[in-house]
């Protein structure tokens, strides 16, 4: 049976209320019988910088509203498993990794990444995510190297960079001593008339 649209709007307001009590049986019921899991509802977006609470509204995926008040990975599990992506941008253009970077969440930083989040995306106003760590002050965040360093790791190395590759089988120690010379130190002399040294 296909819904219409009357129909879908009735599901649609059944998943947001699932959502909104984190019951992940109920979400999985209503996505199955056509809710539409990559609606979009409004949402209010929290962020602390610097001991500051800034709040905005606006309209943005489902998947934001549940990231604001009721994230568990179970529940974003499933929201990713429906299609929707990771890098999912908000009103203001951040991706739910980006939002974790800015709440200093290195929990949900690590949770992002290992889903595949893209640790060099933007947001609106132009700002990466890593430069959105590295703006965090480390009295406010505690993790905030362990964030960077994680985000640093995830960042792909570019194509044809010189990759650091030890060698199959180290020398053996007969063949490492065979041409080693050992040289005295240089004296060094100062020259009179034309400056510099005399070796």
């Amino acid at each position: 049976m296909t819904l219409n649209s009357q129909q879908r709007e009735v599901m649609n307001s059944l998943l947001l209320e699932a959502v909104g009590n984190q019951d992940l049986a109920r979400m999985k019921t209503y996505v199955s019988k056509g809710a539409n899991i990559q609606m979009t509802a409004d949402v209010t977006e929290t962020t602390r910088v610097n001991g500051s609470t800034y709040t905005s509204r606006g309209v943005a995926p489902l998947y934001h509203y549940m990231l604001e008040s009721y994230f568990t990975t179970q529940i974003s599990d499933l929201f990713l498993e429906q299609g929707v992506s990771a890098d999912v941008k908000n009103f203001n253009g951040n991706t739910p990794l980006m939002l974790a970077v800015k709440n200093g969440d290195l929990g949900r930083v690590q949770y992002f990444l290992s889903k595949g989040a893209d640790p060099t995306a933007t947001n609106n106003r132009g700002d990466m995510v890593l430069d959105q760590a590295r703006k965090t002050q480390a009295y406010y965040c505690g993790d905030r190297q362990a964030i960077i360093d994680a985000l640093v790791q995830a960042i792909e190395s570019p194509a044809g960079a010189q990759q650091a590759v030890a060698p199959e089988k180290a020398p053996e120690a007969a063949e490492t001593t065979r041409d080693i010379q050992i040289l005295k130190p240089l004296e060094l002399s100062p020259r009179k008339k034309s400056g510099g040294f005399n070796l």
